[in-house]
């Protein structure tokens, strides 16, 4: 079908498998008169390739995606006059966007005038819906089992945009106030803390709350029982209630209208009133058959999928939505979109059963981490989960254990709706510039959070529970870390692995605005500031892998920093510098002395870098030299149109012998080819007989050059001794020997299946 030959054109397009097209890919594919052919046949105009190119690239990433590919072929199939009329409606589509944004502009501060003008009444006394009201969001009722494990109480999707509806129709029909401040609610306000008052702590009350050290007499059903705050914080009471019986032992059963009634242990001097008498403070309170808010929507044991690490103190709604963006962006099925809340997984009434235990890993909250395979951290504008202990817990927990990735979300207070979230991987489907460019609208102010808070910074209101989470992080140490040290230790690896996270999301943006020694751009440089020092003093990472693909702003200095910048322990490092116009051979140079001793591995690309040539090449070869445990190299200097056969030499002589795997990239090249080790066509057996085909024993170099190279000796020889002659060989050419098979775009006689 045609679907399926776009979806093969995309294929071949995608020179470097990297699942988008870039330009120089884009127009080197159809310097091929037979892919002309193609697409003319299929009745896709490509006289002008890059006109097609700004064409289907209708969202201006400067790459194209599959999607935008496929769709936007689609579209233009037909007659001769279609590329005219696409055109147009990319153009109409800019001017509708831009009125749109105009138009929210102008509408905005009238509809926030209308809604301050609005009647709200106050003191509204009856907040109570009836039983009937509230049951009818729920499809079913909590089993009288519910879920054993609290650590299986995640909340799919579907279960958070119920309680979105939820919400919004009771705040918005009973009129919620702010709980510490009383002012009237909108929806968008609602925190956590204002649902579990008004919604989670009533509903999870299946039973009703038993009361008991109350001094009072004839007290009858139906009448209003409220707990006072004594520290007056609050401006609604603790708890508010209505009398369901007075029990035989002078037990006081309640029904739960509103917060949570707690005993004087917890809440010394909070006085009950019973229609206006007092009568004392609880001693003691139980909720019988009281269930956790994932019970009341589904019987279902749920396994989260992802542990969200949050405050309490967030919009509901804004939490929402970053659950729904992270959905769609990780393309998550409605199975797999399965979240864990403590708010909505653990049992309200019974805390202590779930996570006041003297063992975290006891806990619910550890249990749940356990379960998952990753962590959404929701940050609100004041990057408030940095300052709770709870929370910097479960960040220390995230970035020192391997299998758990983190990533991050929040909703931008610039009166855009959609969710943005930061990712360590490249997701599905996701080019590395779309990764990038949808981690530059991230707030700066938030990067900038991370990259300065420390997690031993952070408080709850607890004491207890901040002892023993500094606990649990000095026994987390290394065990050859002195005994007094092994907190601090601890905590200062966490603190460098958060901080090399945030450095690496930040670096595309600091690099075009020139942030990256000063992210804050204040002129005095302290801790977080620069992003070189938080990359590089994270001495636990093993793993990097960044991309400034498509970044014209990068240039021969901002390749330095990311050197300078490279932690000292890397085993794998994967950089992509592809289509950097304005990196030269001084750029490459750089590399002299960088590159970590320990790496297993390397993949660098310089794939239409066209300033590059055989100059630059050969420098990185002799640092590829140094390498002496290298296993698997990737090259690719595709596009490169003025790189030779000299530096296919030169990196080929550079190789050391426990290379195992090697996949060098030079098509668009003097050289016209690919070199690569493994099973397959055009590829060789191994390393050692790809050496033996590139540095002469195959007769294909030129004699001056096949017979200055030692058969023993060093590799940054072999690279000299391809450097020199190659700058013995015609300027800008191919070497002399092979000139006339490199020209066809294959090298004969390779062996190996190389033709």
């Amino acid at each position: 079908s045609i679907v399926a030959r776009l979806h093969a054109m995309f294929d071949e397009l995608d020179y470097n498998e990297n699942n988008d097209i870039g330009l120089n890919e884009f127009l080197f594919w159809f310097e091929d008169a037979r892919n002309v052919a193609r697409c003319n046949h299929m009745g896709l105009d490509v006289s002008d390739p890059r006109g097609l190119f700004e064409l289907l690239d209708a969202s201006h990433r400067k790459v194209l995606q599959r999607e935008d590919f496929v769709l936007g072929c689609l579209r233009l199939m037909g007659n001769a006059k279609s590329t005219t009329i696409a055109k147009l409606q990319v153009k109409l589509e800019q001017v509708m966007q831009d009125l749109d944004r105009v138009t929210a502009a102008v509408a905005k501060p009238a509809s926030q005038d209308q809604s301050g003008a609005s009647d709200r009444s106050t003191g509204v006394a009856q907040r109570e819906l009836s039983e009937s009201r509230r049951r009818m969001y729920y499809t079913r009722e909590s089993s009288s089992q519910g879920i054993a494990r609290a650590e299986e109480r995640a909340m799919t999707l579907a279960e958070l945009r119920e309680v979105r509806r939820v919400m919004v129709d009771e705040c918005t029909e009973e009129k919620w106030t702010n709980i510490l401040t009383g002012s009237e609610l909108q929806p968008e306000e609602v925190t956590l803390h204002d649902f579990n008052y008004y919604h989670i702590s009533p509903e999870t009350c299946t039973q009703g709350c038993i009361l008991r050290g109350l001094a009072c007499e004839a007290v009858a059903a139906g009448q209003q029982v409220v707990q006072r705050d004594p520290r007056s914080h609050l401006q609604r009471p603790m708890a508010r209630g209505e009398v369901l019986e007075w029990l035989d032992d002078g037990a006081l059963k309640v029904k739960l209208l509103e917060g949570r009634f707690v005993d004087n242990q917890i809440a010394p001097g909070a006085t009950v009133v019973i229609d206006a008498r007092a009568c004392g403070e609880i001693s003691s309170v139980d909720s019988p058959g009281a269930v956790s808010y994932k019970e009341i929507v589904s019987a279902e044991p749920t396994v989260p999928k992802w542990y969200t690490c949050h405050w309490w103190g967030e919009s509901v709604l804004d939490f929402i939505n970053c659950c729904e963006q992270h959905t769609k962006l990780h393309q998550l099925q409605e199975r797999d979109s399965r979240y864990w809340i403590c708010g909505y997984a653990n049992r309200q009434h019974s805390l202590h059963e779930e996570i006041n235990t003297s063992c975290l890993k006891e806990t619910s909250f550890y249990k749940a981490m356990q379960l998952a395979e990753g962590v959404l951290l929701i940050l609100d504008s004041e990057a408030t989960p940095f300052t709770r202990m709870w929370c910097c817990f479960e960040i220390y927990k995230t970035v020192t254990t391997d299998r758990l990735r983190l990533n991050i979300a929040t909703v931008p207070k610039d009166g855009s709706e959609e969710a943005i979230v930061l990712s360590q991987e490249t997701l599905k489907g996701e080019s590395d510039r779309t990764k990038n460019v949808r981690h530059s609208k991230f707030p700066h102010q938030l990067l900038m959070a991370g990259l300065t808070r420390r997690l031993e910074d952070g408080d709850c209101s607890v004491r207890a529970d901040c002892e023993r989470i500094r606990g649990y992080i000095a026994r987390d140490a290394p065990q050859d870390v002195d005994q007094d040290a092994r907190e601090a230790v601890a905590l200062l690896r966490a603190n460098q692995s958060l901080r090399s996270y945030f450095a690496l999301v930040a670096w595309p943006f600091a690099i075009q605005y020139d942030l990256v020694r000063d992210f804050d751009g204040d002129g005095d440089i302290m801790e977080g500031d620069d992003l070189i020092h938080c990359l590089r003093d994270d001495e636990t990472r093993t793993t990097l892998r960044f991309s400034l693909a498509h970044f014209e702003e990068v240039e021969n200095a901002d390749v330095r920093d990311l050197l300078d910048g490279l932690p000292p322990h890397l085993l794998d490092l994967n950089i992509s510098f592809e289509a950097c116009i304005g990196i030269t051979n001084v750029g490459i140079k750089n590399f002299k002395d960088k590159l970590p001793r320990s790496l297993l591995s390397l993949h660098l690309s310089f794939m239409g870098c066209n300033q590059v040539s055989d100059e630059g090449i050969f420098a990185l070869a002799a640092e590829i030299a140094e390498l002496q445990y290298l296993s698997d190299l990737d090259l690719d200097c595709s596009m490169c149109p003025d790189i030779t056969f000299a530096s296919v030499a030169a990196i080929v002589g550079s190789m050391r012998p426990g290379l195992e795997k090697c996949c060098l990239r030079f098509r668009g090249t003097g050289v016209g080819r690919d070199f690569k080790t493994g099973i397959g066509k055009d590829c060789f057996k191994n390393v050692k007989e790809l050496q033996a085909a590139v540095l002469g024993s195959s007769g294909l170099l030129p004699d001056s050059l096949s017979k200055s190279l030692p058969s023993k000796g060093s590799a940054a020889a072999v690279v000299a001794v391809a450097a020199a002659a190659a700058r013995d060989s015609l300027p800008g050419s191919v070497p002399g020997a092979i000139s006339s098979t490199v020209s066809m775009g294959r090298l004969s006689g390779m062996g190996g299946g190389a033709a």
